[in-house]
């Protein structure tokens, strides 16, 4: 509607879209009606940026919109000091943290299985994030994970906490562009995260973490087994995505492209 309304009154409109409705693993139902009224909405959009290359060229394939009207800004993140990290000790346990919402986007459930068959024990995991965690919790019982897992609900103190962790994961179902490892990488922590949407562009494989094919919990066992045993490579992977993230992700680089694009619709539009 507020794409209609600003377009009535001839203002020049550009729509920054988080990620797509119509991803892959959304429900079938669901996918058919965003794409609908995201195809509807493009008519009265003068830009649409998407946050991945993958959400671009997925609106391209669903015909939303022309190439022209499209363009990819990645997220960013306010620039933070880096934290002060060395190695982890191998007697110490390998600090697991996941930081997302209790709901059907997160695969909370792909994370406790996959640790319950991992080789090492050696681990302690964090998830912090709001939602009804009943189900994820009933599910440690079962594995008989409860006591190495802590429910922290939700924070405003994720940059404090991330600081007390070795390793992020964001096991999930859909996504867009995640904000939460952008998070972690400003943090200097390896990431291992499904390969859905755009993760892919912000974590590289066996650089700055690991990519797990979706609800596969015997590679993301596999991954924690090497994370736990391999403690310097934890280590360099996460200096890797510390500078990965300077490099591209900060709030400053989203910022100018974002100026650069409002200038020019203004000059063709105003």
């Amino acid at each position: 509607m507020g794409r209609l309304a600003a377009r009535s009154l001839g203002i020049p409109v550009v729509f920054t879209a988080h990620g797509w409705a119509f991803t892959d693993n959304v429900p079938p139902l669901q996918r058919f009606v965003y794409r609908v009224v995201e195809t509807l909405a493009a008519f009265f959009t003068s830009r649409i940026i998407t946050v991945s290359e993958y959400d671009r060229q997925l609106a391209l394939k669903k015909n939303v919109c022309n190439t022209k009207k499209i363009k990819t800004i990645h997220n960013g993140m306010l620039l933070l000091p880096a934290p002060h990290r060395s190695v982890t000790e191998d007697n110490k346990p390998l600090q697991i943290i996941m930081v997302a919402r209790f709901g059907p986007q997160k695969d909370h459930a792909t994370l406790l299985k996959a640790l319950s068959v991992a080789d090492s024990t050696n681990w302690h995991l964090t998830f912090v994030g709001g939602g009804d965690n009943s189900e994820t919790g009933n599910l440690a019982d079962k594995l008989g994970l409860s006591d190495k897992i802590t429910f922290m609900g939700e924070r405003e103190d994720i940059p404090e906490i991330l600081e007390n962790a070795d390793l992020y994961a964001l096991i999930t179902n859909w996504e867009g562009f995640p904000r939460s490892i952008l998070e972690a990488m400003r943090a200097q922590l390896p990431v291992v995260a499904t390969d859905v949407a755009g993760v892919s562009e912000a974590v590289i494989e066996g650089e700055t973490g690991w990519l797990v094919p979706h609800r596969d919990e015997d590679a993301l066992a596999a991954i924690i087994a090497t994370a736990i045993e391999k403690r310097q490579q934890v280590y360099d992977m996460g200096l890797a995505g510390r500078t990965r993230f300077e490099n591209n992700f900060t709030f400053k680089h989203m910022m100018d492209k974002n100026l650069a694009l409002y200038q020019e619709v203004v000059l063709e539009e105003g």
